[in-house]
Parts: C-alpha cells; structure tokens; sequence
C-alpha cells in the first residue's frame, strides 16, 4: 500500500513539473507587436525600453510602420524614460519569479521523493 502511495506521489509530482512550462510568464513585447502598435502613429501599449530599443533598431519598422510609426517609437521612449534617483527598488528583468519558484519547488520534492524511495528498496542492514 505505502508503494503505490509514492508511485502515485511521484506520478502527481512529474505531472505538476511538466504543467510548469504552461504557466504564463512575462515576456519582452516583439519588435512586431510593437510595429503593429505604432503603424497608426501612436504607442498605445506599455513596453519596455528595450523593446523599444530593439524595434527603432528594426528596419522592419521603417518598412511597415512608416515614418509614423518611427516617431511613434521615438516618442514612446522619451515618454519611458524615468529618473531612478535611489528608489530602492531592483529592475524588473522580465522574469516571472513564480515560474522560477514553482519549477525549483517541483524539483525539490521530486528529489526527496526519488531519494526516500532509494532509502525504502534497500535491505535492512540490521539482522
């Protein structure tokens, strides 16, 4: 009974570390989202500066956003540009800390479970 408790733990436990990649994760805007937001001449969505960077960077954006779209562009990283004066507070990278704690968590009881099912198939060494 106690074996098929851990197989049937260890089932749930590799089933919760593949439903890991499924959760939603912060990600930086592509340079096309972004060109289809400024073909009309006005960013209406929040994007990082570095998306913002790599979209002015794009010959895409002169090709599909026009001249508008590229002041579009412009014009939103001037609006981005924020003064830090010592906030306190650290940068937001784009990572998801969630996703990073729910797949270390995972992995963490999947090793405590592999390692007591080890330790339970050895012979008792006591005779």
């Amino acid at each position: 009974m106690r074996h098929r408790k851990q197989i049937g733990l260890t089932t749930i436990v590799a089933g919760a570390a593949l439903l890991v990649p499924a959760l939603p994760s912060a990600s930086a805007a592509s340079t096309g989202e972004i060109i289809k937001d400024a073909q009309d001449g006005q960013v209406d969505g929040l994007y990082s500066q570095a998306s913002l960077d790599a979209a002015l960077a794009s010959p895409l954006l002169k090709t599909y956003g026009g001249v508008a779209g590229v002041q579009a562009v412009k014009s939103a990283l001037g609006a981005n540009t924020v003064a830090t004066s010592g906030s306190g507070q650290l940068p937001f990278t784009g990572a998801e800390m969630i996703t990073f704690a729910a797949l270390g968590s995972t992995l963490v009881a999947a090793g405590f479970i592999t390692r007591r099912q080890a330790r339970d198939r050895r012979p008792d060494d006591t005779a």
